[in-house]
Protein backbone atom coordinates (compact mmCIF):
# COMPACT_ATOMS: atom_id res chain seq x y z
CA UNK A 1 0.00 0.00 0.00
CA UNK A 2 1.36 3.43 -0.97
CA UNK A 3 1.14 6.01 1.75
CA UNK A 4 0.11 9.47 0.71
CA UNK A 5 2.12 12.37 2.16
CA UNK A 6 0.45 14.14 4.99
CA UNK A 7 -1.13 17.54 4.61
CA UNK A 8 1.82 19.08 6.45
CA UNK A 9 4.32 17.45 4.10
CA UNK A 10 2.39 18.60 1.05
CA UNK A 11 2.25 22.15 2.39
CA UNK A 12 5.98 22.14 3.08
CA UNK A 13 6.72 20.96 -0.48
CA UNK A 14 4.48 23.67 -1.92
CA UNK A 15 6.21 26.36 0.11
CA UNK A 16 9.65 25.05 -0.92
CA UNK A 17 8.67 25.18 -4.59
CA UNK A 18 7.32 28.71 -4.19
CA UNK A 19 10.43 30.15 -2.57
CA UNK A 20 12.99 28.19 -4.58
CA UNK A 21 15.10 30.41 -6.89
CA UNK A 22 13.94 30.26 -10.46
CA UNK A 23 16.54 29.12 -12.97
CA UNK A 24 17.21 31.95 -15.41
CA UNK A 25 19.13 31.67 -18.66
CA UNK A 26 20.90 34.99 -19.29
CA UNK A 27 24.09 36.91 -19.96
CA UNK A 28 25.15 38.92 -16.92
CA UNK A 29 26.27 41.65 -19.30
CA UNK A 30 22.65 42.05 -20.44
CA UNK A 31 21.13 41.86 -16.96
CA UNK A 32 19.80 44.79 -14.95
CA UNK A 33 20.28 45.77 -11.34
CA UNK A 34 22.24 48.27 -9.34
CA UNK A 35 25.54 47.19 -10.83
CA UNK A 36 24.39 48.64 -14.16
CA UNK A 37 23.05 51.93 -12.80
CA UNK A 38 25.40 53.85 -15.08
CA UNK A 39 23.19 52.86 -17.99
CA UNK A 40 26.06 51.78 -20.22
CA UNK A 41 24.86 51.11 -23.74
CA UNK A 42 26.22 51.32 -27.27
CA UNK A 43 24.43 51.48 -30.61
CA UNK A 44 25.76 50.77 -34.07
CA UNK A 45 29.43 51.64 -34.41
CA UNK A 46 28.97 54.00 -37.35
CA UNK A 47 26.22 55.99 -35.61
CA UNK A 48 28.05 56.19 -32.30
CA UNK A 49 31.31 57.24 -33.97
CA UNK A 50 29.65 60.07 -35.90
CA UNK A 51 27.74 61.33 -32.86
CA UNK A 52 30.80 61.31 -30.60
CA UNK A 53 33.37 62.56 -33.13
CA UNK A 54 33.33 66.25 -32.19
CA UNK A 55 33.38 66.06 -28.36
CA UNK A 56 35.77 63.12 -28.34
CA UNK A 57 38.19 64.79 -30.73
CA UNK A 58 38.18 67.99 -28.66
CA UNK A 59 38.85 66.14 -25.40
CA UNK A 60 41.52 63.93 -26.93
CA UNK A 61 43.35 66.99 -28.25
CA UNK A 62 43.09 68.67 -24.85
CA UNK A 63 44.63 65.76 -22.99
CA UNK A 64 47.30 65.25 -25.64
CA UNK A 65 48.38 68.87 -25.18
CA UNK A 66 47.98 69.02 -21.39
CA UNK A 67 48.60 65.52 -20.02
CA UNK A 68 52.11 64.09 -20.03
CA UNK A 69 50.88 60.48 -20.02
CA UNK A 70 48.64 60.98 -23.05
CA UNK A 71 51.32 62.84 -24.98
CA UNK A 72 53.96 60.22 -24.22
CA UNK A 73 51.68 57.40 -25.36
CA UNK A 74 50.71 59.13 -28.60
CA UNK A 75 54.30 60.05 -29.45
CA UNK A 76 55.44 56.48 -28.81
CA UNK A 77 52.74 55.12 -31.13
CA UNK A 78 53.63 57.59 -33.89
CA UNK A 79 57.33 56.77 -33.57
CA UNK A 80 56.80 53.02 -33.76
CA UNK A 81 54.22 53.18 -36.57
CA UNK A 82 56.08 55.62 -38.82
CA UNK A 83 59.71 55.22 -37.86
CA UNK A 84 61.95 56.86 -40.46
CA UNK A 85 59.24 56.74 -43.11
CA UNK A 86 58.49 54.60 -46.14
CA UNK A 87 61.54 52.80 -47.54
CA UNK A 88 60.54 50.98 -50.74
CA UNK A 89 62.81 48.45 -52.42
CA UNK A 90 62.62 48.05 -56.18
CA UNK A 91 62.30 44.52 -57.58
CA UNK A 92 63.58 45.48 -61.00
CA UNK A 93 66.00 42.91 -62.40
CA UNK A 94 68.29 45.56 -63.84
CA UNK A 95 70.73 47.01 -61.32
CA UNK A 96 70.86 50.40 -63.02
CA UNK A 97 67.05 50.58 -63.01
CA UNK A 98 66.91 49.79 -59.30
CA UNK A 99 69.49 52.47 -58.58
CA UNK A 100 67.65 55.03 -60.69
CA UNK A 101 64.31 54.24 -59.04
CA UNK A 102 65.83 54.49 -55.58
CA UNK A 103 67.39 57.85 -56.40
CA UNK A 104 64.13 59.14 -57.88
CA UNK A 105 62.21 58.10 -54.77
CA UNK A 106 64.74 59.72 -52.44
CA UNK A 107 64.54 62.96 -54.42
CA UNK A 108 60.74 62.97 -54.52
CA UNK A 109 60.13 62.16 -50.85
CA UNK A 110 62.17 65.19 -49.83
CA UNK A 111 59.76 67.48 -51.71
CA UNK A 112 56.56 65.43 -51.34
CA UNK A 113 54.90 67.78 -48.85
CA UNK A 114 52.45 70.00 -50.73
CA UNK A 115 52.87 72.68 -48.06
CA UNK A 116 56.66 72.58 -48.31
CA UNK A 117 57.23 72.20 -44.56
CA UNK A 118 58.58 68.67 -44.22
CA UNK A 119 59.32 65.51 -46.18
CA UNK A 120 57.15 62.48 -46.88
CA UNK A 121 57.94 60.89 -43.52
CA UNK A 122 56.85 64.09 -41.79
CA UNK A 123 53.54 64.18 -43.69
CA UNK A 124 52.87 60.53 -42.86
CA UNK A 125 53.70 61.19 -39.20
CA UNK A 126 51.21 64.07 -39.14
CA UNK A 127 48.53 61.85 -40.66
CA UNK A 128 49.20 59.00 -38.22
CA UNK A 129 49.17 61.46 -35.33
CA UNK A 130 45.77 62.71 -36.50
CA UNK A 131 44.46 59.16 -36.79
CA UNK A 132 45.49 58.37 -33.21
CA UNK A 133 44.32 61.57 -31.52
CA UNK A 134 41.36 62.57 -33.73
CA UNK A 135 40.28 59.15 -34.90
CA UNK A 136 40.97 59.69 -38.58
CA UNK A 137 42.90 61.89 -40.98
CA UNK A 138 43.30 62.32 -44.72
CA UNK A 139 46.14 62.51 -47.20
CA UNK A 140 45.26 64.36 -50.40
CA UNK A 141 47.31 63.43 -53.47
CA UNK A 142 47.70 66.68 -55.41
CA UNK A 143 48.95 66.96 -58.98
CA UNK A 144 51.02 70.14 -59.38
CA UNK A 145 53.25 71.52 -62.16
CA UNK A 146 56.16 70.23 -60.08
CA UNK A 147 54.72 66.72 -59.93
CA UNK A 148 52.78 64.70 -57.36
CA UNK A 149 52.53 66.19 -53.88
CA UNK A 150 50.86 65.00 -50.66
CA UNK A 151 48.88 67.22 -48.29
CA UNK A 152 47.72 66.19 -44.80
CA UNK A 153 44.11 67.16 -44.01
CA UNK A 154 42.73 67.14 -40.43
CA UNK A 155 39.62 65.18 -39.51
CA UNK A 156 37.34 68.20 -39.06
CA UNK A 157 37.72 69.15 -42.73
CA UNK A 158 35.95 65.95 -43.76
CA UNK A 159 32.37 67.26 -43.65
CA UNK A 160 30.78 65.31 -40.78
CA UNK A 161 27.44 67.04 -41.33
CA UNK A 162 27.10 65.85 -44.92
CA UNK A 163 24.90 62.76 -44.94
CA UNK A 164 22.46 62.19 -47.79
CA UNK A 165 20.81 59.63 -50.04
CA UNK A 166 21.90 60.27 -53.63
CA UNK A 167 19.60 57.72 -55.22
CA UNK A 168 20.41 54.67 -57.33
CA UNK A 169 22.03 53.07 -54.29
CA UNK A 170 24.55 55.88 -53.81
CA UNK A 171 24.76 57.72 -50.50
CA UNK A 172 26.93 59.94 -48.30
CA UNK A 173 27.71 59.27 -44.63
CA UNK A 174 29.73 61.75 -42.59
CA UNK A 175 31.31 63.30 -45.67
CA UNK A 176 32.20 59.96 -47.29
CA UNK A 177 30.39 59.16 -50.54
CA UNK A 178 29.69 55.54 -51.43
CA UNK A 179 28.91 54.05 -54.82
CA UNK A 180 26.03 51.65 -55.38
CA UNK A 181 28.34 48.67 -54.88
CA UNK A 182 29.43 49.95 -51.44
CA UNK A 183 32.88 51.16 -52.45
CA UNK A 184 34.07 54.64 -51.53
CA UNK A 185 33.58 56.99 -54.45
CA UNK A 186 34.55 60.40 -53.05
CA UNK A 187 35.26 62.51 -50.00
CA UNK A 188 33.54 65.83 -49.29
CA UNK A 189 36.19 68.19 -47.93
CA UNK A 190 35.52 71.59 -46.39
CA UNK A 191 37.76 74.19 -48.11
CA UNK A 192 38.96 75.59 -44.80
CA UNK A 193 42.70 75.93 -44.41
CA UNK A 194 44.12 74.55 -41.14
CA UNK A 195 46.13 77.78 -40.80
CA UNK A 196 43.01 79.99 -40.67
CA UNK A 197 42.39 81.71 -37.35
CA UNK A 198 38.92 83.07 -38.16
CA UNK A 199 35.91 80.76 -38.42
CA UNK A 200 34.43 80.79 -41.90
CA UNK A 201 32.06 78.56 -43.82
CA UNK A 202 32.03 77.35 -47.39
CA UNK A 203 30.31 74.32 -48.95
CA UNK A 204 32.33 71.13 -48.96
CA UNK A 205 34.06 70.12 -52.18
CA UNK A 206 33.84 66.66 -53.73
CA UNK A 207 37.23 65.00 -54.19
CA UNK A 208 37.42 61.58 -55.89
CA UNK A 209 38.41 58.74 -53.61
CA UNK A 210 41.28 57.88 -55.95
CA UNK A 211 42.97 61.13 -54.85
CA UNK A 212 42.48 60.63 -51.11
CA UNK A 213 43.96 58.27 -48.53
CA UNK A 214 41.71 57.95 -45.47
CA UNK A 215 43.55 56.83 -42.35
CA UNK A 216 41.44 55.29 -39.59
CA UNK A 217 41.36 52.12 -37.54
CA UNK A 218 37.78 50.77 -37.56
CA UNK A 219 36.58 49.16 -34.35
CA UNK A 220 33.51 47.59 -35.92
CA UNK A 221 31.91 46.48 -39.18
CA UNK A 222 30.28 49.30 -41.13
CA UNK A 223 32.21 52.07 -39.41
CA UNK A 224 32.72 55.06 -41.72
CA UNK A 225 34.58 57.57 -39.55
CA UNK A 226 37.32 56.84 -37.06
CA UNK A 227 37.32 56.98 -33.27
CA UNK A 228 40.14 58.49 -31.22
CA UNK A 229 42.49 55.86 -29.86
CA UNK A 230 42.33 57.73 -26.54
CA UNK A 231 38.58 57.11 -26.24
CA UNK A 232 38.85 54.27 -23.67
CA UNK A 233 41.03 56.35 -21.33
CA UNK A 234 39.68 59.90 -21.69
CA UNK A 235 37.40 59.70 -18.65
CA UNK A 236 40.11 58.03 -16.57
CA UNK A 237 42.62 60.69 -17.65
CA UNK A 238 40.24 63.40 -16.44
CA UNK A 239 39.76 61.64 -13.10
CA UNK A 240 43.49 61.02 -12.62
CA UNK A 241 44.20 64.67 -13.44
CA UNK A 242 41.74 65.75 -10.76
CA UNK A 243 43.19 63.28 -8.27
CA UNK A 244 46.76 64.45 -8.90
CA UNK A 245 45.75 68.10 -8.52
CA UNK A 246 43.98 67.36 -5.23
CA UNK A 247 46.92 65.37 -3.86
CA UNK A 248 49.47 68.00 -4.86
CA UNK A 249 47.39 70.77 -3.30
CA UNK A 250 47.04 68.74 -0.12
CA UNK A 251 50.79 68.18 0.11
CA UNK A 252 51.49 71.86 -0.52
CA UNK A 253 49.14 72.94 2.26
CA UNK A 254 50.53 70.30 4.62
CA UNK A 255 54.04 71.62 4.00
CA UNK A 256 53.13 75.13 5.20
CA UNK A 257 54.41 74.97 8.77
CA UNK A 258 53.39 78.45 9.87
CA UNK A 259 53.84 80.03 13.30
CA UNK A 260 51.60 82.71 14.79
CA UNK A 261 52.74 85.63 16.94
CA UNK A 262 50.29 86.80 19.59
CA UNK A 263 50.46 90.51 20.44
CA UNK A 264 48.79 90.54 23.84
CA UNK A 265 48.64 94.31 24.35
CA UNK A 266 49.03 95.65 20.80
CA UNK A 267 52.20 97.64 21.54
CA UNK A 268 54.94 95.32 20.27
CA UNK A 269 57.07 96.21 17.30
CA UNK A 270 56.61 94.08 14.19
CA UNK A 271 60.00 92.54 13.34
CA UNK A 272 58.80 90.79 10.18
CA UNK A 273 58.24 92.00 6.64
CA UNK A 274 54.77 92.38 5.20
CA UNK A 275 52.03 94.90 4.51
CA UNK A 276 50.89 96.59 7.72
CA UNK A 277 47.12 97.06 7.87
CA UNK A 278 46.28 98.50 11.24
CA UNK A 279 47.56 96.02 13.79
CA UNK A 280 47.69 93.13 11.29
CA UNK A 281 50.76 92.13 9.31
CA UNK A 282 49.58 90.75 5.99
CA UNK A 283 51.98 88.39 4.22
CA UNK A 284 51.91 85.23 2.14
CA UNK A 285 51.61 81.78 3.64
CA UNK A 286 54.86 79.94 2.88
CA UNK A 287 56.89 77.25 4.64
CA UNK A 288 58.33 78.81 7.79
CA UNK A 289 56.12 81.90 7.66
CA UNK A 290 55.31 83.63 10.96
CA UNK A 291 51.94 85.38 10.94
CA UNK A 292 51.08 88.08 13.46
CA UNK A 293 47.58 88.00 14.91
CA UNK A 294 45.72 91.12 16.06
CA UNK A 295 45.22 91.76 19.79
CA UNK A 296 42.61 89.55 21.38
CA UNK A 297 43.12 86.63 18.99
CA UNK A 298 44.87 83.37 19.73
CA UNK A 299 45.53 80.02 18.01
Amino acid sequence: MVRRPSAFARARQAIARAIAPEAVRRFDGAAGGRRWDRGAHFGTVSTEALAAAGPMRSRARYFYNNNAHARSGVEALVTHLVGTGISPASKAANTDARTALGAAWATWQNVADADGRTDLAGVVALAVHGMIVDGDSLLHLVQTPRGLRVRAIPAEQLDEAKTADLGDGRYIVGGVEFAADGTRAAYWILPVKPTQTAITYAPSIRIPASDVLHLCAPVGIGQVRGVSWLAPVLLRLAEVDGLEDALLTGFKVAALHAGFLIDQNGTSEVPYEGDQQGSILTSGLEPGTLKRLPPGMDV
